[in-house]
């Protein structure tokens, strides 16, 4: 299967407890006619306070989504955000971030990240996961 997408790997170890200034991003406010869900919209957030919709730009826009995350959201500023680390990352480790509870819909229901696919959690809820239990008589 071909995986389109970017990510952020760690080149070395990272202890926890670390800001992460190279992968910072500038919020960019953008409108909702710039907007076109599926082709431009994979860097946005919507701001809580006024319900604005901003886009990420630079490294910290690379940075994809895990309900297990091993790093967090850092503000610098009202415009400025990097990552803190909140566990240890090892070389190659993906650097991931929970993107929030309602990101891919009420309580995260459509997340397909690697956490709920192992998990049976969001989009592979239990229902969909039938398949990783066998009956006992079989």
């Amino acid at each position: 299967m071909l995986k389109l997408g970017a990510k952020v790997i760690a080149i070395r170890h990272i202890p926890k407890n670390n800001v992460l200034f190279e992968l910072c991003g500038q919020l960019y406010s953008v409108s909702d006619q710039f907007l076109i869900p599926g082709v431009n919209d994979f860097s946005t957030v919507t701001s809580c306070i006024n319900d604005n919709d901003l886009m990420f730009l630079g490294p910290v826009s690379f940075i994809n989504h895990d309900c297990s995350p091993n790093v967090q959201w850092h503000s610098r500023s009202r415009s400025l955000s990097c990552v803190k680390t909140i566990k240890n990352i090892l070389t190659n480790d993906e650097i991931l971030v929970f993107y929030g509870p309602h990101f891919f819909g009420i309580n995260n229901i459509e997340c397909k990240c690697k956490t709920c696919e192992t998990s049976c959690r969001g989009f592979f809820s239990v229902k969909e996961c039938k398949h990783l239990y066998l009956p006992h008589d079989v």
